[in-house]
């Protein structure tokens, strides 16, 4: 009975530390300066210092990698992925912002002009390749989910982001279309469960949605930001429920799963090739899925296949919103609770899929294991 009390009170102290250390919104700039007062601080310690701390800024991958370089510690990796990644549609600091004016109303139509036409020739362009997608699911959602779970989670207890679970996918591209890479007599099947959201399209597909969709919409200037080769343009759109081809699969009851929501965000162009670097989607789902919030947000780089350069997807961020409901007795009703769930994906290891053959002489010996053409690189 001692013991109980003592693990009791224990699990109430953990639960007061964690209401008082959590759900701390602060600034890039401070987060760096926590970072910093932390360095040469244990790995957990340093992950410690970072759990349930929101930004209230964009955390730009340079930032981000210069703070892992600091911290390489796992833990503190993956917390730092997750502070990162949460902040993802938030704007970037005003300090990391060019000061270069707003282009005039008609170089903002030429730059637009020169994405819509990049997207049509992008896609139609890319070769068959293979790529690896590695994504790490993190999730804030109440570890209690047991007949008592009310007695301590309520719906304004903070809770951090932790990883729930990693997967790595081989991912082919092949005649404009993105299918798993895997061999038809494979018995080891990438297994996620539908309680992991996940997202797909980054190859093509997402860009040629938006733009077609924003088309119908409504584009306007945003403002500058900067990129690896120079000034990247960005530009806010907003795509009403009414003419949207943007598809979310969401099963809030049975029978209603797949939406076309309105939705908004922004696209970063390259004002000199029209290749969009990053775009961002925010939708919010109409009833009976309206409590869900769902965005989406893809950042392009050059990526080499062969002997020539392509712009591909490096990085996606996926983050929704959405209520769990624990408890639930005749004497106590079921409490909603607000939790979030961070994909984190990295597109690596691009390689080109094509065939291979070769004319032999009738009788000639054919090499053992050269006898037919498909194989990756």
């Amino acid at each position: 009975m001692v013991g109980m009390r003592k693990l009791a009170l224990l699990a109430l102290f953990c639960l007061l530390a964690a209401r008082a250390h959590a759900g701390q919104k602060i600034s890039v700039d401070e987060a760096e300066q926590r970072l910093a007062q932390a360095e040469g601080k244990p790995d957990l310690k340093v992950a410690h210092l970072l759990e349930g701390v929101e930004l209230t800024e964009r955390c730009s991958p340079a930032r981000l990698a210069r703070w892992q370089a600091a911290h390489p510690g796992k833990h503190t990796h993956d917390a730092l992925v997750a502070l990162a990644d949460a902040s993802a549609l938030l704007n970037l600091p005003p300090a990391e912002l060019p000061p270069d004016p707003a282009p005039n109303l008609d170089e903002q139509r030429r730059m637009v002009t020169l994405a819509v036409h990049y997207v049509e020739e992008a896609i139609r362009g890319l070769p068959n390749f293979l790529a690896t997608r590695q994504t790490v699911y993190y999730e804030d959602a109440p570890a209690e989910l047991g007949m008592n779970s009310t007695l301590s989670v309520s719906a304004d207890t903070p809770r951090p982001l932790r990883v729930a679970t990693r997967t790595s996918i081989n991912i082919a591209y092949r005649a404009g279309h993105e299918v798993l890479d895997l061999p038809p007599t494979s018995k080891r099947r990438p297994y996620v469960s539908s309680h992991y959201l996940t997202t797909s399209g980054e190859f093509g597909p997402i860009l040629n949605i938006v733009v077609v969709d924003a088309a119908k919409g409504r584009v306007s200037w945003s403002h500058w930001e900067r990129g690896d080769t120079g000034l990247v343009a960005h530009f806010h759109y907003t795509v009403p429920e009414q003419v949207s081809h943007y598809h979310v699969t969401f099963p809030c009851e049975p029978g209603a799963v797949e939406h076309f929501p309105g939705y908004d965000g922004d696209f970063g162009v390259n004002p000199a090739t029209g290749a969009i670097l990053r775009i961002a989607i925010r939708a919010q789902l109409p009833a009976p899925c309206q409590k869900v919030a769902t965005s989406i947000v893809t950042e392009f780089g050059e990526v080499t296949l062969g002997e020539r350069t392509y712009v591909c997807p490096l990085h996606g961020v996926s983050l929704t919103e959405m209520p769990i409901y624990l408890g639930g007795t005749t004497a106590r009703p079921a409490v909603e609770i607000p939790t979030r769930q961070v994909n984190d994906v990295i597109f690596t290891g691009y390689r080109l899929f094509h065939a291979t053959a070769r004319i032999v002489s009738i009788g000639e010996d054919v090499p053992e294991g050269k006898e037919q053409g498909p194989t990756g690189p």
